[in-house]
């Protein structure tokens, strides 16, 4: 069990939309291993943020742009979605990490039903969640990665009040905001 996320960075913070990582390292993404889908992460023992400060990787360029208020609305968003997935303890939410998070601007997303864009025109300020329940962790080749089994994937569009959530294979279902 890891310490649980309290404040999510976004995938451009994270690197993972062709930004400088903060912290030099490219964050978690989904891979197929052995036929089954897996999340690779860098091993926090093989990270050298020594190495990478020296060599100018760490970048709070867009970090440092987070204002107070999204600040706390990240916060609050994470809580609602560990109470989406009934992770309501610390030892709970240890059990989840994130794979995506990012804010969305208007309607600009795909989803596949009418009620569902309309539910997002209601909204003031939407986070996107993807996050995953992991169970055992192994090492790859790349003894620098880990591999993380995924027991549960579940992604959320969280509003104001409420939210969407699709577990695994399940279709989108709108519900109140915990």
């Amino acid at each position: 069990m890891s310490k649980p996320t309290i404040i999510p960075l976004t995938d451009a913070e994270i690197g993972l939309l062709e930004q400088t990582p903060w912290d030099g390292l490219t964050g978690p993404r989904l891979i197929t291993v052995d036929g089954r889908q897996v999340v690779e992460c860098t091993a926090y023992a093989y990270s050298d943020y020594t190495r990478n400060a020296l060599d100018g990787q760490l970048s709070l360029q867009l970090t440092g742009q987070t204002s107070q208020a999204e600040y706390q609305q990240r916060i609050l968003a994470m809580q609602s979605a560990y109470a989406a997935v009934n992770a309501n303890t610390r030892a709970e939410q240890g059990l989840w990490s994130v794979l995506s998070f990012t804010p969305v601007d208007g309607v600009d997303w795909a989803l596949p039903r009418a009620d569902l864009k309309a539910w997002s025109v209601l909204q003031e300020q939407i986070f996107f969640f993807r996050i995953y329940r992991y169970g055992a962790i192994s090492t790859p080749a790349d003894y620098t990665k880990r591999h993380m089994e995924i027991l549960d994937l579940v992604e959320l569009f969280i509003g104001d009040e409420s939210l969407l959530i699709k577990r695994n294979d399940q279709p989108w279902q709108i519900t109140p905001r915990g």
